[in-house]
């Protein structure tokens, strides 16, 4: 409009054709507050985008001692994609411009008024993995009043597009995935065997009604060969690694096309000869990008996909630049960790020791349970798991693996602290109860933890209670049946082991 409110038209004549269009005004701004765009060096590419135009032309006005642009008319090349977001039965002039194999045509409203604008877009054509958007976008000024969709290659769906206000956008998202066979005993990957398959063709179409027209836009695509759903994570390393805690990295993604997944299970192991099968891995993350110049990395990578469940080794495989070549046998755990629990017993007394007496001054021994980390098997590399317990009772042998007697008076039934160890505190004690020599004997005494209660024990570790050999003197007679000097040991006997099953950690 001119300054006056009144549309400002401008006369056309190209050859013999005389028209006139409506002449539009440049807005700076947002596009949501009715601008087409936020500085006047976008302004131009602003107004195209917006408006769908292959072309805009200034229109100006010739002044006293200058030229001033009053705003625009937008053309569009009537065999191009935009010409379908223009009513051209409406809104074409008739004025014709030919640029090389291009025929624009100047719009007879500048271009403003526009039929939804409609976007099909896809990021993978995989078979199994489909994955895309489907938008549709009202006129500028124009809003929309519904439409319809149509999507899917394997399992067809339809849809509604609502009523759309002027500017308001609306989108439907393609998402066609089939995960990979995974043999459910064994934990490998399996060949599948169905009808989602690469080389598939597929419909997708969507439309959006207007008082301009309708607009409508249909794609077809071709799926490519399935890939590795869902997309996996591998662990991996620069270094050659002697157990799978030794790989460095965890985590990577990584893709691969089911084809080379099922291959990995015929790799060669060892690096003798040159390799038979060599399946290619891909640089994952964001969009599947499964192409040769998207390898990944050379250097060792697991998958729990290509290990058995049940084998305590695992393959991790050398891939040199994307392609896998040979693997080796690693053990899944570097070591096996387990928890001791031992006893240890004191001589309290009160003179010469530098000890406080001793609780009601009569208790001439006390004991206490230290609970810590022992390595049952290997190296372990992993950190230990956290392990409580609580409410230590304690037994009492004449000898080595002997039945429990009570040879001494015990302030307490049991030690009722909590224990706790973990990584960051590989050790813990408890407090004392107390003890006296009932029956006055001079022997070597077998003490150990008899039982105890879990609180927790998140790797299900092994509890062992070790056996102390502890020599007690009495005032007088007895004699001693064992050596005073046995250091002990673990007790082959009963209660030695009252806690979990020893399943690794």
């Amino acid at each position: 409009m001119d300054e006056n409110g009144d549309f400002f038209r401008v006369a056309l004549q190209l050859d013999a054709q005389k028209t006139s269009s409506v002449v539009a005004r440049y807005f700076l701004g947002r596009e949501s507050e009715g601008g087409y765009a936020t500085t006047p060096a976008r302004m131009k590419a602003g107004v195209m985008s917006i408006f769908s135009l292959d072309s805009i032309a200034d229109v100006a006005i010739k002044l006293t001692d200058s030229v001033k642009v009053v705003g625009f008319v937008g053309l569009v090349d009537i065999n191009g994609p935009n010409a379908r977001y223009h009513n051209l039965d409406k809104r074409s002039s008739g004025v014709k411009k030919v640029l090389g194999s291009r025929t624009l045509v100047l719009l007879n409203d500048a271009g403003l008024n526009t039929r939804p604008v409609i976007t099909i877009s896809f990021t993978s054509r995989y078979a199994n993995y489909i994955m895309g958007t489907m938008t549709v976008k009202a006129g500028f000024y124009v809003p929309a009043t519904g439409g319809s969709w149509q999507k899917g290659t394997f399992d067809p769906l339809t849809g509604a597009v609502p009523k759309l206000k002027i500017r308001e956008s609306w989108s439907t998202m393609i998402s066609e995935t089939s995960d990979t066979p995974v043999n459910v005993q064994t934990g490998l990957v399996e060949q599948y065997s169905g009808p989602v398959v690469g080389g598939k063709s597929g419909q997708y179409q969507i439309s959006s009604d207007s008082d301009e027209g309708i607009s409508q836009v249909s794609t077809a695509i071709t799926t490519l060969a399935r890939i590795l759903v869902p997309r996996p994570t591998f662990d991996f390393s620069v270094a050659e690694p002697s157990s799978l805690p030794g790989i460095q990295h965890d985590g990577r993604e990584i893709d691969m096309f089911e084809s080379d997944a099922l291959l990995m299970h015929s790799v060669q192991q060892g690096n003798q000869a040159a390799p038979t099968e060599t399946p290619a891995l891909f640089n994952g993350g964001g969009n599947p990008n499964l192409t040769t110049g998207n390898l990944a990395p050379t250097g060792w990578y697991h998958s729990s996909l290509f290990d058995k469940r049940s084998d305590d080794q695992v393959k991790v495989f050398y891939v040199e630049n994307g392609y896998a070549q040979y693997f080796k046998y690693v053990a899944r755990v570097s070591g096996t960790w387990g928890v001791a629990l031992e006893v240890a017993f004191e001589t309290y007394g009160s003179s010469g020791s530098g000890w406080p007496d001793s609780p009601g001054g009569t208790w001439k021994y006390r004991v206490s349970v230290l609970m810590s980390y022992e390595v049952l098997s290997g190296d372990p590399q992993e950190d230990p798991p956290s392990v409580s317990l609580s409410n230590f009772t304690l037994r009492t042998a004449k000898s080595q693996g002997g039945a429990s007697e009570k040879i001494l008076e015990f302030s307490a039934t049991s030690i009722t602290d909590i224990l706790s160890i973990s990584a960051s505190k590989t050790s813990d004690q408890s407090s004392y109860i107390y003890a006296n020599n009932d029956n006055n004997l001079t022997l070597t005494m077998y003490i150990a933890v008899q039982g105890y209660d879990v609180e927790s024990n998140t790797g299900n570790l092994r509890i062992n209670s070790k056996v102390t050999s502890t020599p007690i003197t009495g005032t007088s007679g007895g004699t001693d049946p064992t050596d005073p000097t046995d250091p002990g040991g673990v007790d082959p006997g009963g209660g030695a082991d009252h806690g979990g099953a020893d399943t690794g950690a």
